[in-house]
């Protein structure tokens, strides 16, 4: 079974460094350091970036150079000192763009940004394997990620109809209810 990947606590165990390589402009380490805790957290690729927005360390190398100043995740970012969560519309291939990004500080001074890009297609495939029932929808009612691939690109509402009476996805999903102990299909850990 694949498990969902674990966002790295990069602010605790990797800003130090990352800091450093920012203000010496040393990055001759940085790309592997990145490349491991990557690995270590199952996410897709983590970056850095200077405050122009290009791509000085990365996960994955091929990334290198690229100026991403352009994506909302990294503007946000150089603007705000906080995590900054976006969901980009996808690539080429259909797939979600699912980026955390934090600005690195030094003092009042911003540094440059750590980017982390979340494998939608290994958590999808992570709730399929456990026959979840999962729907992740945007503000609009559209369904963005799912345990069922066919959901996706469609609306929660058409989801919910194109179901026969009485079905557990209208179950699931139907009527909304304030908390999960009122919704017994709602489960987190094992629990209701």
């Amino acid at each position: 079974m694949t498990e969902p990947p674990r966002l790295p606590i990069l602010k605790s165990r990797a800003s130090p460094v990352l800091i450093t390589a920012l203000q010496s402009n040393d990055f001759t380490q940085t790309s592997q350091r990145l490349s491991e805790v990557a690995d270590e957290s199952r996410v897709a690729s983590i970056s850095l970036l200077d405050t122009e927005g290009r791509v000085v360390a990365a996960s994955d190398r091929r990334q290198l150079g690229a100026v991403l100043t352009e994506q909302p995740y990294v503007s946000s970012a150089l603007r705000e000192a906080r995590t900054v969560f976006t969901v980009s519309s996808g690539d080429d291939n259909g797939r979600l763009g699912f980026h955390y990004a934090q600005s690195l500080q030094s003092g009042p001074d911003t540094l440059g940004v750590i980017v982390v890009e979340v494998d939608t297609k290994q958590v999808e495939t992570s709730w399929r394997n456990r026959n979840d029932m999962v729907a992740v929808t945007d503000p609009s009612d559209m369904v963005i990620l799912s345990s069922r691939s066919r959901w996706r690109n469609n609306t929660l509402t058409n989801v919910i109809a194109d179901q026969p009476q009485p079905s557990s996805v209208r179950r699931a999903f139907g009527p909304r209810r304030a908390e999960a102990e009122n919704n017994p299909f709602i489960y987190l850990d094992g629990e209701p």
